[in-house]
């Protein structure tokens, strides 16, 4: 009998055994006579990692389900502070792995990429950062127990953050505006005290760095994030490619937005309405919307067919918004269940598709890599390639996104594509703020929000103008941005794999059956290889390199306005 996430069982771990378990582990190793003894060493170490990260897994997506749960509060913290002493223990079994004589034979069975890895990140851990690690999981937790927890009064209710969501895309202006109003004054409050947990993140972070040989974080944060083969300054020439084609082809994806809904005036508050009658809404609740993705996931291939089944047999989804909930979507992985795990806040906008369709394309490379059986090491490549597979999905889905949103689909169509394009240079902007700020880690408040500002009216002029609200007008909205506490130097990621998935949209225009065969070869890959090599492997240009950035804008601002075209709003009264 299958059985169901909410059946599984979760015991607090024994630290103590676990590491000693590690540590007899790498005895064994070092003392292997032969490459089977060796690989047997490598086994035992792989079943007690397992088994503790599966632990780590439970107790974290049950926390997310409810912050308020003592018991999953009480068992993060525990684990917050065992991690990092078994992430220290594991980092001295690598060592031993790196150094026994068996490379050629590790290769060839667990493929060429295990060791590569634990070379590369070598560096990037080990026992001197282990009680910064802990202290850098206790404020990480402290930020999410403010985030989380939220409850904004707003119209006569008590409301978490993600329900204030709908609101935001009004079609009365002073809705929209209200509902940024009511979300800033809550956050206000917390104003100093998230200030202070991110600039003690940011010291922490780059304490780590320093006491592992970098100048920063900004240094580290290239091992942290697994990106092999370029660093800092192709990230930083991506960069300045968005700003010279990206944001002026967004300013003139807002100017038509602006035009559409009839203002005279663009305000930061009206990003979110993106036609003045209506937005398009998923037809029907979280069981219709997973109705559809059955049939959508079964339409669009054997894989992904077998894969959605395999999710719903296990329950491996928690898709509806209540108190309490941590906000938010993510695709979490239960490796004891060799399945991945779905979560979103579902309000009945947009946003339930786009998480459940975004998540799923996490969900389907976590399925595959289980299933062909990649180490744990290599299961997940770096996160660009992680969020190629995801944004790729939502776009290459296309001709079935009629299932969730009928006559709506064309305007569901238009506004998938223009927040794809409008956000990406955002991640831009928190990528460049990040750098910013750690490499000039004594910044005062003020002098960060200033930063943030600047970089919003370079990147994101959209978006810099808020009035008065709270928080929103004086660019201080930052510091309810998960991204930027808990996964530092991720949002470019975002922007990066976009440039890939957008070319993979474009080839399904000309030829689909093409582009979904590069798509799940290079879903296939897991992180066997590097996101520059799978990037080359199915014949796709590299974000940061030439003017990659110029040939995918070009034709997807072509598109918008063809889109744009198709979908003009339908007169009111």
């Amino acid at each position: 009998m299958t059985v169901k996430f909410r059946e599984l069982a979760y015991t607090r771990p024994n630290t103590g055994a676990v590491i000693g378990g590690i540590r007899r582990a790498k005895e064994e190793l070092q003392n292997a006579s032969d490459w089977e003894g060796a690989r047997a060493a490598l086994e035992t170490f792989y079943q007690e990692t397992e088994a503790f990260r599966s632990m780590c897994q439970i107790s974290e997506i049950r926390f997310t389900q409810n912050v308020r749960d003592p018991f999953y509060e009480k068992e993060n913290a525990f684990l917050g502070k065992a991690s990092p002493k078994v992430e220290e223990a594991a980092h001295d079994f690598y060592s031993a792995l790196l150094a026994c004589p068996y490379a050629a034979r590790i290769d060839r069975e667990y493929g060429p990429m295990l060791l590569k890895k634990l070379r590369y990140r070598k560096t990037g851990g080990g026992e001197a950062i282990t009680e910064l690690l802990q202290e850098e999981n206790r404020l990480m937790a402290r930020f999410q127990a403010i985030n989380g927890a939220s409850r904004i009064a707003f119209q006569g209710r008590i409301l978490p953050a993600e329900q204030l969501y709908p609101y935001k895309g009004a079609r009365d202006r002073e809705t929209r505006k209200e509902a940024y109003r009511a979300e800033g004054a809550y956050f206000l409050q917390y104003r100093e005290r998230l200030e202070d947990i991110f600039d003690k993140l940011v010291k922490n972070r780059n304490a780590q760095a320093r006491a592992l040989g970098f100048r920063d974080y900004s240094e580290l944060s290239l091992i942290r994030m697994n990106r092999m083969g370029y660093g800092l300054k192709e990230i930083a020439y991506y960069r300045e490619q968005v700003k010279k084609y990206w944001v002026p082809a967004v300013k003139e994806i807002k100017r038509m937005q602006k035009e559409r809904l009839g203002l005279s005036q663009w305000k930061g508050y009206d990003n979110l309405l993106y036609f003045p009658d209506h937005n398009p809404a998923p037809r029907g609740d979280s069981k219709a919307i997973l109705a559809a993705c059955n049939t959508m996931f079964h339409g669009l291939s054997q894989e992904t067919g077998e894969f959605f089944d395999f999710l719903v047999d296990r329950d491996m989804f928690d898709l509806d918004s209540r108190d309490g909930k941590a906000p938010g979507g993510y695709c979490g992985s239960v490796d004891s269940m060799r399945s991945p795990f779905i979560f979103s806040n579902f309000n009945g906008t947009t946003r339930d598709v786009d998480v459940l369709i975004h998540e799923s394309g996490h969900a389907f490379a976590a399925y595959e890599a289980y299933k062909n059986k990649i180490v744990a090491e290599c299961r997940e490549p770096s996160a660009e390639a992680c969020e190629t597979h995801s944004t790729a999905m939502e776009m290459l889905t296309m001709p079935y996104h009629h299932l969730f949103f009928g006559e709506d689909a064309d305007r569901y169509d238009l506004f998938l594509m223009e927040r794809t394009l409008t956000y990406l240079p955002g991640g831009c902007s928190g990528d460049e703020f990040l750098t910013v700020v750690h490499q000039n880690p004594d910044m005062t408040s003020e002098e960060r929000h200033a930063l943030w500002r600047r970089l919003r009216e370079t990147y994101e002029p959209h978006f810099a103008d808020f009035d008065d609200i709270p928080l929103y007008g004086a660019g201080q909205e930052w510091l309810t941005d998960p991204q930027l506490f808990l996964c530092p130097f991720y949002l470019v990621d975002y922007g990066m794999a976009r440039n890939v998935s957008l070319q993979l949209f474009l080839l399904q225009q000309r030829e689909p059956e093409t582009a979904w065969r590069k798509y799940l070869k290079f879903l296939s890959f897991g992180g066997t290889k590097s996101f520059m090599e799978a990037v080359r492997e199915i014949g796709m240009e590299l974000p940061f390199e030439g003017e990659t950035v110029r040939h995918v804008i070009e034709p997807m601002l072509d598109w918008v306005k063809k889109q744009n075209k198709k979908c003009a709003p339908i007169p009111i009264g």
